[in-house]
């Protein structure tokens, strides 16, 4: 594993060496903490402005090609702010522009800079780093919760839910489930070639990264890992044709789940409970039926991106809906969020995230699972949970949504058309 990152780091000039570095802070640190992770962003855009003054490509000149995709962010940070014209809540409004200049930041980056260095393999170590930094979080709060278990007194529910963690459960779910799909990935493509101890972490590290989803009761990251967990045992055994194997792992799996606390019981309890018409039964389903109508009900523009709670709040008065009113929901669906936000306009762009990846791998036939399965794990999230709400998701969005595009569809081309522009000192 040590030769993966050695490895990585060779064939890049000072400056590139710099930039990947902060690259892996930056991946390190966002299951880690959100305030890491904006000073690690902050340094990556430095180093990029300054590797583009101090080594100046000679002659080179690179098309815009398939990096006019990241347009797409921009625009969806630039109908948000539009939106501002119009809303009333103007504090609100500023708020959540600044939370979401991501969107903008960094698909300019990519748009404007050069960094065909950032292919699949580079993008692996990334991931590495990234899964890391979730397995340090795990392990953290898994030491804590023992702390406080054996020598303080807590009882036996220090260990679920929300007192588990600190952080929001949707959002460590989301980061864990990216950490299983590489490492399961891993897992497979290394099966043959990885050193004992190196198969040994990595199925460590699942055996934690399930464990602790489970643990942590978010109905959506259950749900989503299993569906992950098929899917990718589905590519292990037909795609990469490893027929025993897959079915030693689809084992090794189910154990692992039954043999957690309660898991089958709450993956059996969520699913009662989305097919429930009872508006007691799931709270999620009682907010949609005040939410929806004000998505539908301002469908072309929306309501601007400062009004969407009033909104809410004053349709759950008219509804009754005092638990809503009382905790201030929003919708807990990132596509009617963004619907009561921007409109028409802004759900497109957000369903463009996940057609353009798509559309493209078709055409050009090439597509790696960890980025479908990402893609896939936040489009599900997104029907649960309102992911653009905090830091801990946008960031985690923007920023392996374009490393991985750039691997996939950008950097392969670049580095085919365009010799190599960096230089020593």
């Amino acid at each position: 594993m040590c030769e993966i990152f050695k490895n990585a780091f060779s064939q890049l000039d000072t400056w590139q060496k710099k930039e990947f570095a902060s690259v892996l802070l930056l991946a390190f640190s966002i299951p880690v903490s959100w305030r890491i992770s904006i000073f690690a962003l902050v340094l990556f855009l430095i180093l990029a402005v300054v590797r583009r003054v101090a080594v100046r490509p000679s002659g080179k000149v690179t098309s815009i090609g398939a990096r006019w995709w990241f347009l797409l962010f921009a625009m969806f940070y630039v109908i948000h702010f539009i939106s501002m014209f119009y809303t009333e809540n103007l504090a609100e409004g500023r708020a959540a522009l600044e939370k979401r200049l991501s969107f903008l930041v960094l698909p300019l980056m990519f748009l404007v800079f050069d960094f065909s260095y950032l292919g699949r393999q580079r993008v692996r170590v990334i991931l590495y780093a990234f899964s890391a930094g979730a397995l340090a979080v795990v392990c953290t709060d898994l030491a804590t919760a023992v702390w406080d278990v054996a020598l303080r007194g807590a009882g036996a529910g220090r260990f679920f839910d929300t007192q588990l963690s600190s952080e929001h459960h949707a959002y460590i779910s989301m980061h864990i489930c990216l950490a299983i799909i590489f490492c399961f990935s891993e897992l497979v493509r290394g099966a043959k070639c990885f050193p004992l101890w190196q198969k040994l972490v990595l199925a460590f590290a699942l055996v934690l990264f399930t464990v602790f989803t489970v643990l942590l009761s978010s109905r959506a990251g259950v749900l989503c890992m299993v569906a992950v967990y098929g899917l990718l045992l589905l590519w292990m055994i037909f795609v990469r044709k490893m027929y025993r194997a897959g079915v030693v792992a689809a084992v090794a799996v189910a154990v692992v789940l039954v043999a957690m606390p309660n898991a089958v019981q709450r993956i059996a309890n969520t699913f009662k409970s989305i097919g429930s018409s009872q508006k007691t039964e799931d709270v999620r389903v009682t907010i949609l039926r005040s939410t929806v109508p004000v998505a539908l009900d301002n469908w072309l523009t929306g309501v601007g991106v400062g009004d969407k709670i009033d909104a809410y709040m004053e349709q759950y008065r008219k509804d009754g809906n005092t638990i809503c009113l009382d905790r201030e929901y929003n919708s807990h669906n990132q596509f009617v969020d963004t619907t009561t936000v921007t409109g028409v306009v802004g759900l497109a762009l957000l369903l463009s995230f996940f057609v353009v990846p798509a559309v493209l791998a078709v055409r050009r036939r090439r597509f790696s699972v960890v980025y479908a399965l990402f893609l896939f794990m936040i489009f599900f999230n997104a029907l649960f949970e309102s992911v653009f709400e905090k830091q801990a998701g946008i960031m985690f969005f923007v920023f392996f949504f374009m490393l991985m595009f750039n691997a996939e569809f950008v950097a392969v081309g670049e580095q085919k058309k365009v010799p190599s522009t960096s230089n020593s000192n």
